[in-house]
């Protein structure tokens, strides 16, 4: 399901660096069966079923099976080319990854939409499942439990090889981009944060210095991504340093301008758009791997809390 954002706006300019031509027909833990560039022509969509900071995610049907279609806004147009090339790696087909069918970008009453095909699954996510159900067993906790870990260790591992996989970062894992199986098992989902490590490794932007196989770079990561609740201490032990940066460089500007200083805010909790897109060249790759395991962490102590057993005698 993920962070979406509740309004959309018309695309009025594309870069060929964010919405590159898809050609593939997906990966996943299942078999595609939809081509880019037709996935419109071939789906209804019935009801939206959830919103947040990206767009829309609605429960659809294509050609006869359902699946979910998460439709980005179009100013989240990175987000969407840096989860569709995630999806599209190769190798990145695992029970506990969401099935990938095909991605989309099409033009609707004058506003360009991006959609992105994948497998549907009605119990949601787990972030709504420990909400709503009365508590889960010791042993259905332990189920997923295993297939979380089970779907991020395959994310941050190498698969050496011709069609081999390079190592990923979710840098967004949390009880809501995680999905709920009809087995009770869970896939990890939504990674339009991701970060994928390169044999040329990382550059002082925090992202690969290596393009796509497509030919089209992933766009810059940002320092602050994800959810600040779920964030590792060491991410967030940089925000002071560069927040005040940032409260320096505007108070500088004010004076210059002749505004007044006051108006930049330091005890403001909001992080602003220019911060969020600040990059720090000292992060490793690993870094980011552990901040993962981190948030593993606090996904695993909500799975602990609404598990429920026998009184202790």
């Amino acid at each position: 399901k993920g962070n979406f954002s509740r309004h959309e706006k018309p695309l009025t300019k594309h870069s060929s660096t964010y919405f590159p031509e898809f050609t593939d027909s997906g990966s996943g833990s299942g078999k595609p069966f939809l081509v880019s560039r037709t996935i419109a022509r071939q789906t209804t969509l019935l009801v939206c079923i959830g919103k947040g900071r990206f767009g829309e995610v609605w429960r659809a049907v294509c050609n006869g099976e359902v699946v979910a279609v998460k439709i980005f806004s179009s100013r989240d147009g990175a987000s969407w080319t840096r989860e569709t090339q995630i999806y599209t790696t190769a190798l990145l087909s695992h029970p506990n990854i969401l099935a990938y069918y095909a991605s989309d970008m099409i033009s609707r009453g004058g506003c360009t939409q991006l959609w992105l095909v994948t497998a549907y699954h009605a119990a949601g996510s787990l972030h709504d499942f420990l909400s709503t159900a009365e508590g889960v067993t010791p042993q259905c906790g332990l189920k997923l439990a295993r297939s979380i870990a089970a779907g991020l260790a395959f994310l941050h591992s190498e698969v050496v090889g011709f069609h081999g996989k390079p190592p990923i970062a979710h840098r967004d894992i949390k009880s809501k981009n995680i999905l709920v199986m009809a087995n009770n098992e869970a896939c990890l989902a939504d990674f339009g944060l991701a970060l994928v490590k390169t044999s040329k490794g990382m550059n002082g932007e925090g992202t690969s210095d290596e393009a796509s196989e497509s030919g089209d770079a992933l766009p810059p990561a940002s320092l602050f991504a994800g959810t600040k609740r779920y964030m590792a201490p060491e991410i967030l032990a940089l925000y002071p340093l560069v927040w005040g940066g940032w409260v320096r460089a505007r108070t500088q500007e004010r004076q210059i301008d002749g505004k007044q200083s006051g108006e930049c805010d330091e005890d403001n909790l909001s992080i602003p758009g220019e911060l969020l897109e600040c990059r720090h060249p000292l992060l490793s790759f690993d870094v980011y791997l552990s901040t993962d395991v981190y948030a593993l962490g606090l996904v695993l102590w909500e799975i602990w809390r609404r598990c429920t057993g026998k009184q202790y005698e």
